[in-house]
């Protein structure tokens, strides 16, 4: 990975969401769950690195004006940060940058625009494919189940990620790997994931079936007041005061 890939001290640390190999729409309901709980507080953007674009189709993206991937020029390295910006849509306050039905992002894309992006945010949510690997610096959270083969692929992937050729979660790095543990399942329990993985659970999401309803019906599915949005909300409040006692290292206000 480049040098430029690493983020300044300056700011305050970036969230990365990426689902478990075997579970590829795990983790795009907590991606904007968290972004709508922390763009109340946070000047926040969100990025959509799933070629399927997971979250322009939960919000309806392809009918917003604004900005999509296929709208931005294949071939740059760098974006300016403020006609960026300026020409995303956004899910409640956050600026969301996702496809539509015509193209998702090429690599080279996604990392143009996460750095414009993240000189002009104070924090930036990413849903990562399956298996992708964040850049250095990120901390990372990923999404599992109780199930047996879901949390094999989670622990290959937090691996994979603490591997000589990566090395992130290292104390080297100063970075984390995590987890959020969906309530689905009964083959492993809390403990037995994290003896396995090595990683520590940093919040567990219950099953809610008005969110599945939300879904399939093309609402929202951040809206309501049920147990899966409370407990997104508790994880928020985790992570501003991790961030808050991060800034505090350098000098930063939140």
């Amino acid at each position: 990975m480049p040098r430029s890939w690493r983020p300044s001290t300056r700011r305050a640390p970036r969230s990365w969401l990426s689902s478990a190999p075997e579970a590829p729409w795990a983790s795009p309901p907590s991606v904007l769950g968290l972004a709508r709980e922390l763009a109340s507080r946070l000047n926040v953007a969100i990025v959509d690195c799933d070629p399927g674009c997971p979250l322009g189709l939960l919000t309806g993206n392809d009918a917003r004006p604004g900005l999509h991937w296929a709208d931005l020029p294949p071939g740059e390295v760098v974006y300016r940060a403020d006609r960026l910006v300026a020409g995303l849509p956004r899910f409640w306050r956050a600026a969301l940058l996702t496809g539509d039905g015509r193209a998702g992002a090429t690599v080279e894309q996604a990392q143009a625009a996460i750095l414009a992006l993240a000189a002009v945010h104070d924090l930036v949510i990413i849903d990562l494919p399956r298996g992708q690997l964040p850049p250095p610096g990120a901390q990372v959270l990923l999404v599992t189940s109780r199930e047996l083969y879901v949390v094999g692929a989670a622990v290959s992937l937090v691996r994979r990620l603490r591997g000589p050729a990566y090395s992130l979660g290292s104390q080297e790095s100063g970075t984390q790997v995590r987890f959020l543990l969906r309530d689905v399942g009964e083959d492993l329990s809390r403990s037995e994931i994290e003896d396995l993985a090595g990683a520590d659970i940093l919040a567990q999401l219950p099953t809610d079936k008005a969110l599945a309803q939300r879904v399939a019906r093309g609402l929202d599915p951040t809206s309501g007041r049920s147990r899966w949005n409370r407990a997104v909300a508790a994880l928020a409040d985790v992570l501003l005061k991790e961030m808050g006692e991060s800034a505090s290292q350098y000098g930063d206000e939140l």
